[in-house]
Formats: structure tokens, sequence, C-alpha cells
């Protein structure tokens, strides 16, 4: 019998994501001190979602586009204004939406708990089409007229685009004990890359599904199941001809997306995403945040004041790394040398992964509400 972690779970073991229920009090999370601030962060609006009572749901980011924000949560899908928040439109859907929104052109996409996708209008949200898998949808990414989806049973199923006839489809063995939930495909000019819960990078010809190539980026160490565990749930980062990926108790790796060679690696473990812009930027189990060079792998700067403090996903917007700890605390750093320079309190810790675009930050506690925050000038 297959064993799911979430993301809940897990972190009370091991300290590791954004969530004030998260963290394992033993731990000791570091004491905040008083910090330079070189950022001041104003609020402009905060407004209650379709949801509350949440976890971290590290796949449910909400999406930025032509001046508008959407935005799945429990059985609602929101279309809001990027300024006002106000309300564009809404949608309840038959069952909790369990992917965050892919919005592709006038369509936008989003998976349930129960296993549809479901095709939206992007403009007045009503339901073009569905399709049904045969287990809760993980995990939604678009390509050129496709739609690549993950479910929770390790199948990945590449969809056309419109019409949402199957293409072709691919099922690995998922391991007795893995983590709740994964990371999207990524479709990449005529290749779709894919991370698996035993620490291995697949990549498949787009057209047939044909593997080009496999790699082991993590092995699995030690003896009981928990500390075997090397799934790939962060998502992959793609820049000029590399590709980046990280593990849970494995590594961060880069390797070149043709042939599948290692460019370089390093041990490294976390569950959270990263960000990939002048450096590698990630958060890692025990929340230390660091900053690897690129080209080399090597370590630029890295900043231990947030120790086990349940850090969330890190995003570079404004030259600084923001990322959110288990009491709701937005902490801004220095993308240079990692300096701590900004401290907002956001009341609850983050249930989605901030989005940034252009002045403002958009970020969604587990309460349920959305705010946006923006530079003071």
């Amino acid at each position: 019998m297959i064993r799911f972690l979430s993301f809940t779970v897990l972190s009370v073991l091991l300290a590791g994501c954004g969530s004030s229920k998260l963290v394992d009090k033993d731990l000791q999370p570091a004491e905040l001190t008083k910090i330079e601030a070189k950022i001041q962060l104003n609020e402009h609006k905060k407004v209650q979602l379709g949801c509350d009572d949440l976890g971290y749901l590290p796949q449910m980011k909400p999406v930025y586009d032509e001046g508008q924000i959407f935005v799945a949560c429990g059985l609602e899908v929101t279309i809001l204004d990027a300024l006002t928040l106000n309300a564009v439109q809404r949608m309840t859907l038959e069952n909790e939406a369990s992917s965050g929104v892919v919005k592709v052109g006038n369509d936008l996409y989003v998976g349930s708990l129960n296993g549809y996708l479901y095709r939206l209008n992007a403009q007045d949200l009503t339901i073009q089409n569905k399709f049904q898998f045969e287990s809760e949808v993980s995990a939604i990414s678009a390509g050129e007229g496709v739609i690549a989806v993950r479910t929770q049973e390790g199948k990945l199923t590449i969809l056309e685009a419109d019409t949402l006839v199957e293409r072709w489809a691919y099922t690995r063995q998922t391991p007795e004990l893995s983590m709740h939930g994964m990371s999207p495909a990524m479709i990449s000019g005529d290749r779709v890359y894919m991370g698996l819960d035993q620490g291995r990078l697949i990549a498949f010809e787009l057209s047939s599904g044909r593997t080009m190539w496999e790699r082991v980026i993590g092995v699995p160490k030690g003896v009981s199941d928990l500390e075997r565990l090397v799934d790939i749930d962060a998502n992959l980062h793609e820049k000029d001809e590399y590709l980046t990926v990280l593990t849970y108790q494995g590594r961060l790796a880069q390797l070149d997306k043709r042939s599948g060679s290692v460019r370089w690696y390093m041990a490294e473990s976390s569950l959270n995403s990263f960000d990939v812009q002048q450096n590698v930027f990630l958060v890692d189990d025990r929340s230390e945040i660091k900053a690897y060079h690129p080209q080399t792998g090597n370590v630029v700067w890295k900043q231990g004041a947030l120790h086990h403090r349940g850090l969330g996903a890190p995003v570079v917007w404004n030259n600084a790394v923001w990322t959110v700890d288990y009491e709701g605390i937005l902490h801004g750093l220095s993308s240079e040398n990692g300096a701590l320079v900004a401290r907002k309190d956001l009341s609850e810790s983050l249930a989605m992964p901030i989005v940034v675009e252009g002045d403002s930050m958009y970020a969604v506690t587990v309460d349920g509400v959305l705010t946006r925050l923006s530079v003071k000038q």
C-alpha cells in the first residue's frame, strides 16, 4: 500500500515548510533580532478568498496575467483585478481544487481532488470541457498546444490543449512512502521533463512519449522509509540550455537539457521550490537560505539567522530574496549578500507560493486571505 506524507506531516517531523502548524518546537526556531530595514513595504489591500483553514499547498500558486489574478482555492476559482483585488468573476467547482490554475491564452486549466481536469473560459469561467483521471490531479503545466497533467498515483498524461484528448501517458510505480503532491512536468521545445519520487529525472519526446534519457539525481540513504525519501517535489527550472533540479535529502544539480549530462551538483535537501535569477536561491530543510552560482554550483552566500523557522519557497523581487516563516513573518534578504533587509508581519503563514509581478507582491495565507504588497518609494 502506498503511503503519502503531506507537507504538514513531514514538516512537523523535520521543520521544512512555511506554516504555523508545521514547525517542530523541539528544534528551537531562531529568535528574531532587530534588523536595519532598508526596504519598507506597503500593504494595499486584503481580500478573503472562498476558502480558509488551509495547510501549505505548494502547487496552488495563483497566476498573474494582463492585470488580473487567477486563483483556485477550495471550491472556488476567482478572477480578481490585480490592483484593487476586486473580484471580476467567480465560479464554483464540483469538488475542491487540488492544483493551481494554468492560463494559456483564453483558456484556464484547474484540477480537482476527484480527478477532474477542467478547461475554463478565462473571461467568464464557464466550463468548456473536462477530462477525468483515476486519481487526484496533482500538477498541471502547459506547452505549445498541449497540457501535461500529473496525478497522485504517479501518472503523467499529455493532452491536446483544446479537446483534452489524450496524446500519450506514462506511469511509474510510486514508492511505498512518498510525499503527497508533486512538481509539474516541464515542457520545453520538443521535450517534456519530469522529476520522480525516486529522485530520478526523465526527459521524454513531446510528440510520442519516448524516453530520451533518465538520470539519478538523489540516491536513497538510511534505513527507514523516511530516511530514504529523495522525492523531487521542487519545480524544475530552465535557463539557456540547462535544467536545475532539487531533491529532498539528495542534491541540487544542473544538467544539459538535450543530453542529460550533469554540469554540476551539490549535496542539498529541500521540499520547497527555488528561484533562479542571477544565482540559484533556495531554502534548505533547516530554513537556511542559500545562493549558489548558476555556472559552477559554488555557494555565493548563505544566511542562517532564520534557522528552523519553517521558511517557505523563496522568490526574487526588487533586488531581494523573499520568504515567509511559520509565524507569517515575511523576510527580505539582499540578493547580493544575504543580509536581512526587510520584515513584514502578514499575521498568518503562507498557504500558497508568493507571486510577484512588476511593483506588486501577492501572498495567500492559511486563513484564505490574499494580500497585495509593494515597496515604499
